[in-house]
C-alpha cells in the first residue's frame, strides 16, 4: 500500500509541472502575439492617418498644421492610439502614433516598455 501512494505522488508531481509549464507558454505566447499585433496594426493605422489627413490637407491646403493634428488626434483615438506628431516635410506628411498593447501585466515592467508600446510613423504625399 506505501508503494502505491508514492506512485500517485509522483504522477500528481508530474502533472502539475506540465500544467505550469504550458500555463507559463500560454502567458508568454499571448503575451507576444499581442505585442507583435499591435505593432503591425499600429503600423497600418499609421499609414490610414497620413492618407485620410493628406486628403484633407490637398482640399484645403491653407488649413493650419494644428488644426490637423487634432483632425489626426481623433481618428487616432478611435483606434486606441495616441498622436504624438504631424509634420509635413518635401511634400510628404508625416504621422507618429503610440499605443501600448493589451498584454497580461507587461506594462508595470518598466524595462519592458519599449516592446509593449509600439511607435509607427506613416507618411503619404501631399501633392
Amino acid at each position: 500500500m506505501g508503494l502505491w501512494r508514492d506512485e500517485r505522488g509522483v504522477v500528481v508531481g508530474w502533472l502539475t509541472k506540465i500544467a505550469i509549464f504550458f500555463g507559463v507558454a500560454a502567458f508568454v505566447l499571448y503575451n507576444l502575439g499581442a505585442i507583435v499585433v499591435n505593432s503591425v496594426g499600429l503600423s497600418s493605422d499609421a499609414d490610414d492617418i497620413a492618407n485620410q489627413l493628406s486628403t484633407t490637407l490637398v482640399d484645403n491646403p491653407h488649413m493650419p498644421l494644428q488644426q490637423l493634428a487634432d483632425q489626426g488626434q481623433q481618428i487616432a483615438a478611435g483606434s486606441g492610439a495616441r498622436l504624438v506628431r504631424v509634420w509635413v516635410k518635401d511634400g510628404v506628411l508625416y504621422v507618429k502614433l503610440k499605443r501600448p498593447a493589451r498584454v497580461m501585466g507587461l506594462l508595470r515592467v518598466h524595462a519592458l516598455r519599449p516592446f509593449v508600446v509600439a511607435k509607427q510613423t506613416g507618411h503619404s504625399g501631399v501633392s
